[in-house]
């Protein structure tokens, strides 16, 4: 098992966050490798990476540098209900455990968004 440093209900908060946005812009689909989002952790040195990849919309290469701004809603995010503070709660709650969180997109294709935290 990969043990980290943190405060439970706060890491509660970051992946029901993260989590909600995955499902939210993944359309239920029944051809292979469509409508997922998967959850992995991996040990990288002194920090455990938890992964959350979907097969949704995607993002934009020019909007991932503001998804984690407060009130930001990227162009194919408008469509869906939300206020755009999102990814900018979970990046403040990460932050506060020691940790950072990336993201990574091809448009319609999907997203992959990692969260870095110090090992226990």
């Amino acid at each position: 098992p990969v043990r980290v440093r943190t405060d439970e209900e706060s890491l509660r908060r970051v992946m029901l966050i993260v989590l909600d946005n995955a499902l939210k812009y993944t359309t239920p689909s029944t051809e292979p490798g469509k409508g997922r989002v998967m959850v992995s952790v991996e040990r990288k040195e002194r920090e455990a990476v938890l992964h959350i990849s979907d097969t949704g919309i995607g993002i934009e290469f020019a909007e991932l540098p503001h998804i984690f701004e407060r009130f930001y809603r990227a162009d194919r995010a408008r469509s869906r209900q939300g206020t755009g503070l999102g990814l900018s709660i979970a990046k403040t709650l990460v932050e506060q455990l020691g940790g950072h969180i990336t993201a990574q997109s091809t448009p319609g294709q999907g997203s992959t968004f990692s969260i870095w935290l110090p090992l226990a």
